[in-house]
C-alpha cells in the first residue's frame, strides 16, 4: 500500500486546498513517514519536498490573483469610470472619503489583530493538564523534522538491514565462523561435540556443516571422516581465527566484539539479542 492509499487526505492535485488545521499532526508525520519509508519514494530528496511547497505557494498566488485581485481590479475600474467626477472631482469630497478609508482600514487592521491574538491565546492554556498538539501549534515543527534526522535514517537503515539479512535466513544472522572457530580453540574437534546454537537441530547441523566446509575450503582446519555416516573428526590447521565482530542496534549505534574475550553468558546474550533483532551484524 503506497502513502497516498495509506493517507488518502493528501491523494489531492492541489496542495494548496489541503486545510491543515483539520488533519491530525499524527497523520501529517505519519504520511511523511510513509514516503520515506517506502522504497518507491525514498528516493525523493529535500529539494523535491521544496519543490513541491513552492509549486504549491505559486499555485495559491495565481488562485489569489485570478479569484481575488482580479475581481478588485475590475470592480475598482468600474468605479471610476463617473465621467462627470473624474472632469470635475471634489478635492475635498476625494480628501474626506481618503481619510474615512483610512480610518476603516485601521480599525479593521485592529480588529482582525485582536481576534488572532485571541485565537492564539487559546490555543495556549497555561492551566490546562494534557494541551492537545496540532497542526498548527509550535511544537508541530519539530514533528515535521523528526523524518528527516540522523536518528531516524539510522533506525531505517537497520531495518532495511534487518530485512535483507531475514531474506537471506540464518546463515548471515548469527556469526556461525567465530562460534565454531571458538569451540575448536576449546578442544571440541568432533562434530558431535560441537554445542547447539539454534533450536532447530536439523538446522543448526546443516549450517554448522557449512560453515565447516568454508573452514576446510580456507585451510583453516581438516575434516576427516573414516565412513559413511560415520564420526566426523576436525583438526585445526591454524592456531588462530578471526574473533572480531562488530553489531549494531536501532539507533545506529556500533559495539565492536571480541568473541574470544567474551565469557558464556556475554556470548549467549549477543546470540539472543541476533535472534531477537535487537542488534544486526555489520
Amino acid at each position: 500500500m503506497n502513502p497516498f492509499q495509506q493517507y488518502p487526505e493528501f491523494d489531492a492535485t492541489d496542495w494548496t486546498r489541503l486545510k491543515l488545521d483539520e488533519i491530525p499532526s499524527e497523520r501529517i508525520t505519519g504520511f511523511i513517514n510513509a514516503c520515506i519509508s517506502d522504497r518507491e519514494f525514498r528516493q525523493i530528496m529535500m529539494h523535491q519536498y521544496g519543490s513541491l511547497v513552492l509549486g504549491a505557494s505559486k499555485n495559491l498566488l495565481k488562485r489569489t490573483n485570478h479569484e481575488l485581485m482580479e475581481p478588485l481590479g475590475q470592480l475598482t475600474g468600474k468605479m471610476d469610470t463617473d465621467d462627470d467626477t473624474a472632469a470635475n472631482p471634489d478635492w475635498r469630497q476625494l480628501k474626506r472619503n481618503q481619510r474615512a478609508r483610512a480610518l476603516r482600514e485601521y480599525w479593521e487592521r485592529t480588529r482582525k489583530r485582536i481576534e488572532r491574538m485571541r485565537r492564539l491565546a487559546k490555543l495556549f492554556h497555561r492551566t490546562s493538564p494534557t494541551p492537545q498538539v496540532q497542526s498548527h501549534d509550535a511544537c508541530v515543527l519539530s514533528d515535521f523534522v523528526k523524518p528527516f534526522s540522523p536518528k531516524a535514517e539510522s533506525k531505517r537503515q537497520f531495518f532495511d538491514d534487518l530485512a535483507e539479512i531475514n531474506k537471506i535466513g540464518l546463515s548471515k544472522q548469527l556469526p556461525w565462523r567465530q562460534i565454531l572457530s571458538q569451540e575448536i580453540v576449546d578442544g571440541r574437534l568432533t562434530f558431535s561435540d560441537l554445542s547447539p546454537i539454534i533450536t532447530d537441530r536439523k538446522k543448526d547441523a546443516a549450517l554448522k556443516l557449512q560453515f565447516l566446509l568454508e573452514k576446510a575450503q580456507h585451510q583453516e582446519i581438516a575434516i576427516h571422516q573414516e565412513k559413511a555416516f560415520g564420526q566426523i573428526n576436525i583438526t585445526p590447521t591454524d592456531d588462530g581465527f578471526d574473533s572480531n565482530l562488530t553489531v549494531k542496534d536501532a539507533d545506529g549505534n556500533e559495539y565492536p566484539l571480541d568473541w574470544s574475550e567474551l565469557n558464556q553468558a556475554q556470548r549467549e546474550k549477543v546470540i539472543c539479542d541476533l535472534q531477537n533483532s535487537k542488534v544486526v551484524l555489520v
